[in-house]
């Protein structure tokens, strides 16, 4: 895989976005948004559809089972346990209702480290509970056991492909297939479809896991090799110049839009973008915290700050945090990947 791209600074920007779309609901205003989908959703978006790319490419280059899970755990989990102990140890304690005995003793303190079972437990006792948005102390945890789907299934369809002799053609039936019923399901009803299993609202599920099948499709038919930064940018200003305002219509072109801006941005050379990486993949922690954070500032203040404020604010401190998470935790994790015996070093 080319290690020469823009794809650091993307995340990094692409969580920048969630915790800016986040700041508006968590202090009582309304989220901007593009194509029917709110800014924080289009960042998690992005992350799946990166995720899609380069999970893809791993399996591809190195198709072991146990390699590649051990691989997605160390990228997933150290970091979530240290997320999730702050968040009771620190976060917690310092701004539960609860007198602190209470607190220590409570069941439900020690039900939130279930969360790395990743049947995930929004509250702790007593935290956050006049907030605006009460109660949910890290709200993007719900994207977690979603990717952990993505990575169950990818060996099942790139093998299933592999076996009919056409992976493209899985993947494109996959991905149309996604498209559609989440178009349907999920934005061209009134209610999104209803069910949740394991934690997981279908909805949520159906919304984001067409995109990691499109990064799929698009490590597999190679288009970052075809894309660049001025079909980007074309791309992006015909969707702002004609926007179509259907909520259907709207999903399918940001189904399109989004790996063609991702992508293309991604792969045009820029030496100055493409060194941010040399500091550490900052994008996963930031995505972490960011929420955590951002409900601190939202009980401190009364749910009354400004909503750019507040994201400026957990910006620098959430990055604070992912900066210490990268160093401490996720390169020593990393530093732990099993490697390919065919590959000088495996792709993400």
């Amino acid at each position: 895989m080319e290690r020469s791209n823009n794809l650091d600074i993307i995340r990094f920007i692409a969580a920048g976005s969630v915790i800016f779309g986040h700041a508006f609901p968590l202090n009582e205003g309304v989220s901007p948004g593009f194509l029917s989908n709110s800014v924080q959703t289009i960042g998690v978006k992005i992350f799946f559809t990166l995720s899609g790319f380069l999970i893809a490419q791993s399996w591809a280059s190195d198709p072991h089972l146990g390699r590649f899970f051990a691989r997605r755990g160390l990228r997933l989990f150290p970091a979530l346990a240290v997320v999730l102990i702050f968040s009771m140890v620190v976060v917690g304690w310092a701004f539960t209702t609860l007198p602190s005995g209470e607190y220590w003793s409570h069941p439900r303190l020690w039900r939130y480290l279930g969360n790395l079972s990743l049947n995930i437990t929004y509250d702790l006792p007593g935290v956050f509970a006049t907030n605006h948005y009460p109660t949910a102390v890290n709200g993007s945890l719900w994207s977690l056991p979603v990717e952990v789907v993505m990575y169950l299934c990818t060996p099942v369809v790139l093998t299933l492909g592999r076996l009919v002799r056409s992976r493209l053609a899985v993947l494109w039936v996959v991905s149309v297939a996604g498209v559609a019923a989440s178009a349907w399901f999920v934005h061209g009803t009134p209610t999104p479809v209803p069910g949740i299993a394991y934690g997981m609202a279908l909805s949520a599920v159906l919304d984001v896991a067409p995109y990691f099948a499109i990064g799929a499709l698009a490590a597999e038919s190679k288009w970052h090799l075809r894309l660049d930064a001025q079909t980007a940018v074309v791309a992006l200003l015909v969707a702002l110049m004609f926007p179509v305002r259907h909520a259907v219509i709207d999903e399918f072109i940001l189904c399109v839009l989004v790996p063609i801006v991702v992508l293309g941005l991604g792969f045009t050379p820029s030496p100055r973008f493409a060194r941010a990486g040399r500091f550490g993949d900052f994008s996963y922690g930031l995505y972490l915290y960011g929420f955590v954070v951002q409900q601190s500032f939202a009980a401190l203040f009364g749910g009354a700050m400004n909503p750019i404020v507040n994201a400026l604010l957990s910006l620098v401190v959430a990055l604070a945090l992912a900066l210490a998470s990268w160093h401490l935790v996720e390169k020593r994790a990393l530093a732990l990947r099993p490697r390919s015996p065919r590959l000088p070093q495996t792709a993400q």
